[in-house]
């Protein structure tokens, strides 16, 4: 039987730290869909934020890990669901995504934690529509994300907090209504990056300053629009690694310094055959190299399944091997 009443735990990695916070739902039974349902977890000033299920519906709640400190902050959409999602942590104000009901669809909101002090940034697409706001990274001081005014399409936006100071940073693809999507955003305190498509190029690499006139494309990496070039998108020191296609060597993994002669191929990790894709995914950084998932064509045979284990120069690797194909963990510094 699938659980529908979800309820909010915490541990301490013990049997007996292992317990309940609280039954957000009182009352609730296994015939109440969703009933409690907490997710959408993000940290802030030592609390944790969330997205939590009670009779008032899919509304934003707190915990500081004790039941009586559980509560949920506002009630967005009475008589409904505000949906919070995208919750983004930035100093003592919490960003998110949320709908008021039928005034406002999905826009920006902001909290400090208080009733009062939870309320819309701003309404990005007028009226009843929803911006949808997504892909939100706070950098600098700053909130950049991705939204759709209904007038330039999903397009890079940025927030100080304010209405006033809540605008569009450049509409990139230019056709009417027509979005350039920008995803993969993100900063390494040098250079701030993103893929997006400008209906030109495809969807490439791009960087901005937070103005209109520095928000540029970096390079044209695939010559061919309807390749998906860029993923990925991984900060490692003053350089940005990422996945990309160039319509030469297949999906591979790629860093830049945000300049042209800087952004290039670290490596043709699947040389099978000609164009062959690695796909490098999960890139994540950890002690200053990339670790990374890829494909990687193998010419031996294997006669059973299984992990095994490597060291080399004092590194610890895991990998999988298969007969002729399989997939590899790498790391690149």
């Amino acid at each position: 039987m699938v659980p529908t009443d979800w309820k909010l735990w915490k541990s301490d990695g013990t049997t007996a730290g292992t317990v309940m916070v609280k039954d957000m739902y009182t009352g609730s039974t296994s015939g109440t869909p969703n009933a409690g349902n907490p997710q959408t977890f993000c940290v802030m000033n030592g609390k944790l934020y969330f997205y939590g299920v009670d009779a008032n519906g899919a509304e934003l709640w707190v915990t500081d890990g004790t039941t009586g400190g559980t509560y949920m902050i506002k009630d967005i959409f009475a008589g409904g669901s505000s949906g919070p999602t995208r919750l983004t942590a930035a100093g003592t104000t919490l960003y998110f995504r949320a709908t008021n009901g039928t005034t406002n669809g999905a826009e920006l909101w902001k909290t400090d934690g208080t009733s009062g002090g939870t309320s819309m940034v701003k309404d990005i697409y007028s009226g009843s529509g929803s911006s949808n706001p997504d892909q939100l990274v706070l950098i600098g001081s700053d909130l950049y994300f991705q939204a759709n005014d209904n007038v330039s399409g999903a397009e890079l936006w940025k927030s100080d907090g304010t209405s006033s100071g809540t605008v569009l940073v450049k509409d990139i693809n230019t056709a009417v209504n027509t979005a350039s999507t920008p995803t993969n955003i993100v900063s390494n305190n040098t250079i701030f990056l993103f893929a997006a498509n400008n209906g030109s190029n495809g969807v490439e690499l791009w960087k901005s300053d937070g103005t209109g006139a520095g928000t540029v494309l970096v390079k044209n990496i695939s010559p061919e629009t309807g390749i998906p070039a860029i993923a990925n998108v991984t900060a490692l020191g003053n350089k940005v690694v990422f996945s990309a296609n160039d319509g030469i060597n297949g999906i591979e993994l790629w860093s830049t310094d945000g300049t042209v002669a800087g952004t290039a191929l670290i490596k043709d990790i699947n040389t099978s055959t000609a164009g062959a894709s690695s796909s490098p995914a999960k890139l994540t950084n950890f002690g200053g190299n990339i670790y990374f998932f890829c494909y990687q064509w193998y010419h031996l045979w294997f006669k059973r399944l299984g992990t095994m284990e490597d060291r080399r120069n004092n590194r610890r690797y895991f990998y999988s091997e298969r007969y002729q194909s399989g997939y590899r963990w790498f790391f690149t510094h």
